[in-house]
């Protein structure tokens, strides 16, 4: 199911061997990327790292340097390769991960990180309860806050999204654009801290 709900049936693969960097994965598993005609996806390249792809490493997500740093393991040196900052765990027993809770102006809510996502967004329901709309199409926020500290003003564009209905919203590339951020599936975490 996408965002919108739409049903989509697409071929899966498995690709014998995948080299990133000097990592190589053997049998990655995956599937054709498909969209339904009434909901288009903002391309952002011919394909995607999903989630399952990086269980067994962390994963350090620095745009401000145009640099992805995939840490083997229990690595002793993650953080002298980037991976460091204020931890953030995971909210447990969700089947969608990865997904933190955040403390917003409109409440304490469930968003899943999704690198894909063009922007972070929260369900337009939630805005419209709290009479906090700003100008139809967006909320800014002052408050952000990942584990008792405060990542704000972050601007959410509102949207009519279904699924999952697990979450509040998605944390998306503007919050990436201005964050390194580490994921680290095997501890359930992130660790996240400015570029700056």
């Amino acid at each position: 199911l996408d965002a919108m709900c739409n049903r989509l049936e697409s071929e899966r693969f498995t690709i014998p061997e995948l080299r990133i960097g000097s990592m190589v994965f053997h049998d990655v598993s995956g599937h054709v990327d498909d969209e339904a005609v009434t909901y288009r996806k903002t391309p952002a390249g011919v394909g995607y790292i999903g989630a399952e792809l990086i269980q067994s490493v962390k994963l350090v997500i620095d745009y401000g340097q145009n640099v992805m740093t995939l840490i083997p393991g229990e690595s002793p040196s993650a953080r002298e390769q980037g991976c460091y900052g204020t931890e953030v765990p995971f909210v447990a027993g969700l089947e969608i991960q990865p997904t933190t809770n955040v403390s917003t102006d409109l409440g304490d809510l469930v968003f899943v990180w999704d690198t894909g996502a063009p922007m972070s967004i929260v369900r337009r329901s939630t805005a419209e309860n709290q009479k906090l709309m700003d100008d139809g199409l967006h909320v800014d926020n002052q408050q952000f806050k990942l584990a008792g500290e405060d990542f704000g003003p972050q601007q959410l564009r509102l949207l009519d999204f279904v699924e999952p209905v697990e979450v509040d919203g998605f944390v998306g590339h503007d919050f990436f654009a201005n964050y390194v951020v580490c994921v680290d599936f095997m501890a359930q975490r992130f660790l996240v801290r400015s570029n700056r």
